[in-house]
């Protein structure tokens, strides 16, 4: 056993930061979520349903249907996101199976488990889907001005 986010959560965090780059107003079809996100149709259908449950996601059958958020990007963070497909974090059973462990008043892991599950919880929770899509744009700016000032400097006398 591994200590890694499901595939499911990694597939419900793509599909939230496509709906995050979509206007509040406009639906996305699950096929075209799923092609641009590279994922398993099948597997999204499953997963959407989760965030809809959660309150992150709206859906709407019929010819306008599809997904769209249910708040603001900036109020949604990778943790409410994670939570809603995976449920609460727990690196380890002590943590939350207190009658699992029998050395718990006395365990010197156990603190250092706590220390870090915290750790990977508040960095999830300090971070929106809003700070995904303004990375991916501040990247894409970036690019564009590395393009640019290559080409510029492909003209300019020698």
């Amino acid at each position: 056993m591994s200590m890694e986010i499901t595939k499911a959560a990694d597939y419900g965090l793509r599909a939230m930061y496509r709906l995050g780059q979509s206007p509040m107003n406009v639906s996305s079809l699950i096929g075209d979520i799923a092609n641009e996100m590279n994922i398993p149709a099948q597997f999204l259908h499953k997963v959407m349903p989760r965030l809809v449950k959660a309150g992150l996601v709206r859906s709407r059958r019929g010819a306008r249907g599809g997904y769209k958020l249910a708040k603001q990007p900036s109020e949604i963070t990778l943790l409410q996101i994670v939570q809603a497909i995976d449920g609460p974090i727990y690196i380890n059973r002590c943590l939350f199976d207190h009658d699992d462990c029998t050395m718990e008043e006395y365990c010197p892991i156990r603190p250092v488990f706590q220390n870090a599950q915290d750790a990977m919880r508040k960095v999830l929770d300090d971070s929106s889907l809003a700070d995904l899509v303004a990375r991916k744009e501040a990247a894409a700016l970036e690019a564009a001005k590395a393009n640019a000032g290559v080409g510029a400097n492909a003209n300019a006398p020698v």
